[in-house]
């Protein structure tokens, strides 16, 4: 499965790291997106672990 995942993910990975050395000021906007978008799905993720633990007491 997860091979599955990195080969679906390689090609953007790679246009990713050649954006870096082309555009750093969009290869940061990127980066900077992508950590942002996985920080609140971490986040809500846990708000809903809480929410459940919340219910079940």
């Amino acid at each position: 499965m997860a091979n599955r995942i990195f080969r679906g993910l390689a090609p953007v990975l790679a246009r990713i790291k050649a954006l870096k050395s082309t555009n750093r000021p969009l290869y940061r906007v990127i980066k900077w997106s992508v950590n942002i978008l996985l920080l609140l799905l971490l986040l809500a993720l846990v708000v809903g672990v809480v929410h459940v633990l919340g219910r079940l007491v």
